[in-house]
């Protein structure tokens, strides 16, 4: 179920389980209200259950009930049975903003996007529950890159300092797809800072520090640099840091481990690569030509590999590679400006699938799959109906791709090592399993008893 139904609301249909337990409960309606709507923002299943079970006994109440029974629906994941009682509750005064929240979201948990956008739009600026209400909505907008009103939403929720670790993350996040860095970074960075021990800023140190190595802000970064537990990440970032540092050992010497585990991890050669090119000596670029060239290969859509091998051709004298690498450039860049120009085609629109399956083909062809699977998830969400259309184009998430112009051949690869057990010169191969053995000894003939 995706984040945005529950927060503030909690998560608690999944088992119902829980009895109801004898006890003496408020007579008080309003106060019965009270307790149920606290015990669904804490989760807490079997006060609701009690405060409903005792409101029923009051016929005035049905909208009430109506609320509850939703939420109890919506809790099971059950949207489709809840959307009636919440709509027959957004009538009652007392539940009315809390009822238009939990349709809208009960709307959208059933792909109902135009709906759930509606209703929540009923209540965006109510006191209660007006920033639940515009959380969900970007959640909602976010999930389609339906990025202008997502960024609306974000941005007035940030200046009400409400959940504010999250909200700045996630509009960070639509800043990097956007190509927007400055924004990202300084997004990302508060986030971080404004609750350094949630459990999941070793995800937002990796997107800060990528963020900031695209701009070449090195400064500042070790406090989030000691936070990355992917060594890949981490010896990528203290190499590429220690380059613009000037240090180039220190640099090689950062990238040893994690190559020593993943050689040929794409993004450890390309910085492999950016080591030996800022030696400034052919002979040194000559190292790191192999093993570049075979990840642009293999990462065939790779801008930032395509440039470093660029690089190292034109350092080694290699101008035919050189001049291909550059064409793969200029093609993946002219690529991801496509994307962009279609991502902001679809910042205000919400209804479009061709248009966000053809943004999802642009940010394949640039090499950006993730944000590719990300589309496909919100058409998944809220497109149920398309599938059919969907999943013909959603195949291309599995399908290799080639390189946009053929790097050739005038690269000299090393030669695989042998297997441990392959022949040697100085000794003759091994026969092939079940044959050359030696011959079994006769059996030894029996002996008279």
């Amino acid at each position: 179920m995706p984040w945005w139904v529950w927060g503030g609301i909690g998560v608690f249909g999944i088992a119902i389980v829980l009895s109801l337990v004898s006890s003496a409960v408020p007579t008080d309606p309003l106060q019965l209200l009270a307790d149920a709507n606290k015990a669904a923002e804490n989760a807490d299943l079997k006060t609701l259950l009690q405060s409903l079970e005792s409101l029923r006994q009051f016929p005035d109440r049905e909208g009430e009930v109506s609320y509850l029974e939703g939420i109890v629906k919506l809790g099971e994941t059950k949207p489709l049975k809840a959307i009636p009682l919440l709509r027959k509750a957004v009538d009652t005064p007392s539940v009315k903003a809390r009822a238009w929240l939990a349709l809208g979201r009960a709307y959208g948990t059933a792909g109902q996007l135009q709906n759930a956008t509606d209703a929540l739009k009923q209540v965006l600026d109510d006191p209660e529950v007006g920033s639940l209400a515009r959380f969900s909505l970007a959640g909602m907008m976010n999930s389609i890159q339906a990025y202008d009103e997502a960024l609306t939403q974000f941005t007035a929720l940030a200046e009400k300092d409400y959940d504010i670790g999250r909200t700045l993350y996630q509009r960070g996040e639509i800043y990097i797809d956007l190509g927007e860095y400055e924004k990202a970074a300084a997004d990302i960075r508060k986030s971080i800072d404004i609750d350094p021990n949630e459990p999941t800023n070793s995800l937002k140190v990796v997107k800060l520090l990528r963020t900031l190595t695209r701009l070449g802000r090195f400064e500042g970064t070790d406090k989030y640099a000691e936070q990355l537990d992917n060594p890949i990440a981490a010896g990528s970032f203290k190499a590429e840091k220690l380059i613009a540092e000037g240090k180039i050992k220190e640099a090689i010497a950062a990238l040893d481990a994690a190559r020593r585990d993943a050689r040929e991890n794409p993004q450890l050669v390309c910085t492999w690569g950016k080591v030996m090119l800022a030696w400034n000596d052919p002979e040194k670029a000559k190292q790191a030509l192999a093993e570049v060239y075979v990840a642009c290969r293999r990462a065939t859509r790779n801008t930032e590999g395509m440039q470093v091998l660029q690089g190292i051709a034109e350092a080694v004298g290699n101008q035919e590679l050189a001049d291909l690498a550059r064409q793969n450039v200029e093609m993946l860049q002219t690529k991801r400006q496509q994307m962009l120009e279609a991502l902001k085609a679809i910042g205000s629109d919400v209804t479009s699938v061709e248009k966000r399956m053809d943004l999802a083909d642009l940010a394949i062809d640039c090499g950006e799959v993730e944000l590719a699977e990300r589309v496909y998830r919100g058409l998944a969400m809220f497109f149920p109906d398309q599938e059919a259309v969907i999943a013909p184009r959603r195949a291309r998430l599995d399908q290799p791709l080639k390189l946009l112009v053929d790097l050739g051949n005038s690269v000299d690869l090393p030669t695989p090592a042998p297997p441990p057990d392959a022949a040697r010169p100085d000794r003759p191969p091994l026969p092939p399993p079940g044959r050359g053995a030696a011959p079994a000894e006769p059996a030894e003939p029996a002996k008279d008893l």
